[in-house]
């Protein structure tokens, strides 16, 4: 019986070549998402060890259907307090409010 697949010299030598190209490029991809620095203010918080003092936020169960505002409660040192966090599409246009390696 014939062959079915006709390979020649040129095609394989293409196809490793692609190969070796994906590989390559995988690598580099990786080196260089690797060698990004973020820059975040809880990044540093964490690394200077104050994780102790940053007060933890509690957020309550919604009932029904409520507006965007929500009530969270705040544990702090001075025990509980309840706040209010009004959010609106305003503050996704700002890009000083994400973390990034631009900084």
């Amino acid at each position: 019986m014939r062959q079915l697949i006709h390979v020649t010299l040129r095609s394989a030598v293409l196809l490793v070549l692609l190969f070796v190209m994906m590989i390559v490029m995988c690598c580099a991809g990786g080196c260089f998402a690797a060698s990004l620095t973020y820059s975040c203010s809880s990044d540093k918080a964490m690394r200077a060890d104050r994780a102790k003092s940053i007060p933890a936020v509690v957020r309550d169960a919604p009932f029904g259907s409520e507006c965007a505002s929500q009530t969270c409660t705040v544990i702090g040192r001075n025990g509980w307090a309840p706040i209010r966090i009004n959010v609106s599409t305003r503050d996704l246009d700002g890009t000083r409010k994400y973390c990034s390696s631009e900084r």
